[in-house]
């Protein structure tokens, strides 16, 4: 491409992961000192989770349906996010909650006071507003039990070594620099409901009569969760990590509505 290029340099765009992908492989250019990342001239990301986004959070608990579950179920795709490595580097890291360019004090989830819920109040407070109580949380060494596949009211457990790999990208992606002549734009899309977190509670479910003709005759406690939306993101990406780097004379932060 710099051989094609009138100016002998290479703008890159990047939408969504794209941006991360970008952002690894301009460091990893710069780590080895290819000459290379010298004819990048321009990185535009789209909507780039660069910090993360709580929308993986929600998935990788509950599962999200697609098009209604029309394209994938909400069982599906929680076990997807599980199982593959995709997901994990989008979870948000330690820069979402208290980095340089951003600082979101929005919880990533919530406890409301309860029976099903105040085992988790008193280990990690009634919000978790930290990476690191995020992923004590998320972990398999939380103590929590993982759930049967078709129970999608408790939240799912995390293998320990997919959060390690996300600490890894998070870690490339917080560190890197542009070189001098390279100018970074952030383009964030804003005024679409978007996932900031989730909340669990304790709800309440029915155990004895109920039936078609009869009131129900005894109800017991069960958990139960609700996704928080903010419309200060596009569907995915919340504005703060789509602008996650600071601006300066070599990064530029740009909206869209």
């Amino acid at each position: 491409m710099v051989d094609d290029s009138h100016s002998g340099k290479v703008t890159i765009v990047a939408h969504s992961n794209g941006g991360l992908l970008a952002k690894t492989f301009m460091s990893a250019l710069q780590a080895k000192e290819d000459p290379l990342a010298d004819k990048i001239d321009n990185l535009i990301l789209v909507a780039s989770p660069q910090v993360g986004t709580p929308d993986a959070v929600v998935g990788m608990l509950q599962g999200t349906e697609i098009v209604g579950g029309l394209i994938a179920s909400q069982t599906t795709t929680r076990e997807l996010l599980n199982t593959g490595p995709f997901g994990h580097h989008l979870l948000p890291s330690a820069e979402y909650f208290a980095g340089s360019g951003v600082q979101v004090t929005t919880p990533v989830i919530s406890f409301e006071s309860g029976s099903s819920t105040d085992g988790w109040r008193e280990g990690f407070g009634p919000a978790i507003t930290d990476s690191q109580n995020l992923h004590q949380f998320l972990s398999r060494d939380s103590g929590r039990a993982k759930p049967v596949t078709d129970d999608l009211y408790q939240p799912e457990v995390v293998d320990n070594y997919l959060l390690n790999y996300a600490d890894t990208i998070a870690a490339v992606q917080a560190s890197w620099v542009p070189q001098p002549n390279t100018k970074v734009y952030q383009i964030a899309g804003a005024g679409v409901e978007t996932a900031s977190g989730i909340t669990y509670f304790t709800d309440t479910e029915c155990i004895a009569g109920g039936s078609l003709w009869f009131e129900c005759q005894e109800y017991a406690p069960k958990l139960g969760y609700y996704v928080n939306f903010t419309h200060d993101g596009d569907g995915t990406v919340v504005v703060p990590s789509a602008l996650g780097m600071q601006a300066g004379d070599s990064v530029e932060r740009w909206w869209l509505d």
